[in-house]
């Protein structure tokens, strides 16, 4: 019997260990090989049994965008600080910062997001996903800037998503329109959906490229053609602005 509970318990030890390697929570996966005991209870208290349940939804990044656009929702605001305030755990206070941001609470929010700046879950994605979006709509766009790098930092996949898209427009409002235009052109080819080539497009007219500009407009256009109706549906917004420019020329 001894044989088998020192069997479960190596299994479970390499199990949590993996588990936190993989979400990046490398001080926990120390804690769980020096310490399994203490390690494993704490993790999975602390951790696995709040994140098993949790999801989180990012989309389209926009200064003048609704918060409640870009965060998932389903929980009231006083149930997510019921939630927290019983168990103060990093996953819990996550959820409730997303929560202060779908209701337009963003300093609050950012509160939340910063008292977890430099501690052991530093490295966690979905914290600096949440500051970059809080700073962005707070008009704070060096911070925004900064939040998205931090993010970049510790992510570990090259596939571009919205946080890219707001770097890019953090750029731009900070004046820094090289920078800006760069990141547009990487997104224009590799983002999903015509936000990313419009908004090259435009800077690229912002800055006196008015040809280049306008071949980007086009291609807006003959991409759009060809593609189906939910995305010509889904695009609008960008390619009518692509029609309307081309037509002021």
């Amino acid at each position: 019997m001894g044989q088998f509970f020192l069997i479960v318990s190596v299994i479970a030890q390499i199990y949590f260990i993996y588990h936190a390697i993989v979400r990046k929570k490398y001080l926990w996966a120390l804690a769980i090989f020096f310490f399994p005991l203490f390690g494993l209870l704490g993790y999975y208290f602390m951790e696995y049994r709040q994140s098993a349940g949790t999801s989180r939804k990012f989309e389209l990044v926009d200064e003048n965008q609704p918060a409640g656009n870009f965060f998932g929702g389903g929980v009231s605001l006083q149930r997510l600080r019921d939630t927290y305030e019983a168990a103060p755990s990093f996953v819990n206070k996550i959820a409730l910062a997303d929560g202060l941001q779908k209701e337009g609470e963003f300093e609050e929010a950012i509160e939340l997001y910063e008292s977890s700046v430099g501690g052991i879950n530093e490295d966690d994605l979905t914290l600096w996903q949440g500051l970059a979006h809080a700073y962005f709509h707070t008009r704070q766009f060096e911070k925004a800037k900064n939040a998205v790098l931090k993010l970049r930092q510790y992510r570990d996949t090259n596939q571009v998503n919205d946080f890219d898209l707001l770097l890019a427009q953090a750029l731009e409002e900070l004046g820094e329109d090289k920078a800006a235009l760069e990141e547009y052109e990487f997104l224009s080819g590799k983002y999903n959906g015509e936000e990313a080539r419009c908004k090259y497009a435009l800077l690229l007219k912002k800055m006196g490229e008015q040809e280049a500009a306008e071949a980007v407009f086009k291609e807006i256009l003959n991409h759009s053609r060809l593609s189906p109706v939910y995305y010509k549906r889904k695009n609008q917004v960008w390619i009518s602005i692509a029609s309307k420019e081309l037509n002021l020329r």
